[in-house]
C-alpha cells in the first residue's frame, strides 16, 4: 500500500515539475507590465508585408466579414451582387437623348427659363439603367430609360461620374485574416499567480492586398492590423493593445491568473483599411473591421510542496 502512495505521490511531482518547467522562464524576466489598455489607431502591431494573390469581387452590400486565410488562388472569390441604379442627365431641350452615341445635348431657352426657383439651375431630363453592383458602367445607348425631369445645377447634373467608393461595409466581407494567438508556456496548461503570455504569431499580422471590382473598375484594398483585444476568460476585462506582443524574452503582453480552473483566451484584431482606384492615390476607410481568433483552452493549475515516503 504504501509503494502505491509513494507511485501516486511521484506521478503527481513529475506532471507538476513539467509545468513548472515550462513556466520557469517567465519567472526569471524583469518585471514587466501586462498589456496595458491604449486607444485605438494605426500604430503600433503592424509588419508589412503583401498578399497580392487574392482577387476578389464585392457589391456594396453590408456584411460581417472574418475569418478568412491568406490567400494566393487564381479563382475570384465572389460575392453576391446587388442591383443599383446609375443616372446621368441631358438638358430638357427637343432631341436630347442619351439613347444614342454620342448623347445630343445642347442647351435651349427652355432649360433656362423653367427653373425658377435658383436662377443658376437648369431643367435636365433624367436618364437611369439597372445594372448589377459589379459590372462596368454601360455606355449612352440601349439600356437607358428616360426617368422624368427636374432642375439641378450644372456643377451636379454635369459632373463627371462618381468614382467607386469602399465603403466600411464592403471593407468587413473581405476575407481578413484571424491572427493567430501563441500561448506561453506551450501545451495547454499554466499556473496561477505566474506570468501567461498571450502574444499574436508574427506570420499572422502582415497588412493584407486584396484586388476587388466595383461598378467594373479594379480597386485596390489593402488592410492593417491596428489593435489586438485580448480576453483572458477568467471575467477580467478585456485587454486592448496595439502591441501584438512577442514570445520569451520580450515579454510585453501577460496576463497573471489568480484561480485554478478551465478558461479560454480570445483574441480579436481590429483592421484599419485604404483603397487605391484604377491605381489612384490611397483613401482611408473610415471604421474598423473587427476579426475573432479562435478561443485558445487553458487548464489552469496550481502547485503545493508535498512529502512523500
Amino acid at each position: 500500500m504504501k509503494d502505491k502512495q509513494l507511485l501516486s505521490h511521484k506521478l503527481t511531482v513529475r506532471s507538476l515539475v513539467a509545468v513548472v518547467a515550462a513556466t520557469l522562464v517567465l519567472l526569471v524576466l524583469p518585471a514587466s507590465a501586462s498589456a496595458a489598455p491604449q486607444p485605438d489607431g494605426n500604430g503600433g502591431g503592424r509588419i508589412d508585408g503583401n498578399n497580392d494573390g487574392d482577387s476578389i469581387v464585392i457589391d456594396g452590400g453590408s456584411g460581417n466579414g472574418g475569418g478568412g486565410t491568406n490567400g494566393g488562388g487564381s479563382s475570384p472569390i465572389a460575392a453576391a451582387p446587388t442591383l443599383v441604379t446609375v443616372t446621368r442627365y441631358t438638358f430638357a431641350c427637343p432631341g436630347n437623348s442619351y439613347l444614342v452615341d454620342p448623347p445630343i445635348n445642347l442647351s435651349c431657352e427652355a432649360a433656362v427659363q423653367n427653373c425658377t426657383v435658383n436662377v443658376t439651375d437648369r431643367l435636365y431630363l433624367r436618364w437611369t439603367t439597372s445594372i448589377m453592383s459589379n459590372e462596368a458602367v454601360p455606355p449612352p445607348g440601349g439600356g437607358w430609360s428616360l426617368d422624368g425631369a427636374l432642375c439641378l445645377s450644372p456643377a451636379v447634373a454635369e459632373a463627371p461620374a462618381p468614382q467607386p467608393v469602399v465603403t466600411l461595409a464592403d471593407f468587413r466581407r473581405l476575407p481578413l485574416p484571424a491572427s493567430q494567438a501563441a500561448i506561453q508556456p506551450a501545451g495547454g496548461e499554466a499556473l496561477i499567480r505566474m506570468r501567461t503570455n498571450a502574444y499574436v504569431d508574427p506570420v499572422s499580422t502582415g497588412q493584407q492586398t486584396f484586388d476587388i471590382t466595383l461598378l467594373g473598375t479594379p480597386v485596390r484594398v489593402r488592410a492593417t492590423p491596428a489593435s489586438y483585444t485580448w480576453d483572458y476568460g477568467d471575467g477580467s476585462a478585456p485587454v486592448t493593445t496595439t502591441d501584438p506582443g512577442a514570445p520569451y524574452p520580450d515579454l510585453t503582453t501577460w496576463h497573471e491568473y489568480s484561480d485554478p480552473g478551465e478558461v479560454a483566451i480570445t483574441l480579436t484584431t481590429s483592421y484599419t483599411g485604404e483603397y487605391s482606384v484604377a491605381g489612384g492615390p490611397w483613401i482611408a476607410i473610415p471604421g474598423t473591421a473587427e476579426v475573432d481568433s479562435p478561443p485558445q483552452p487553458l487548464r489552469l493549475l496550481t502547485s503545493s510542496n508535498r512529502l512523500t515516503g
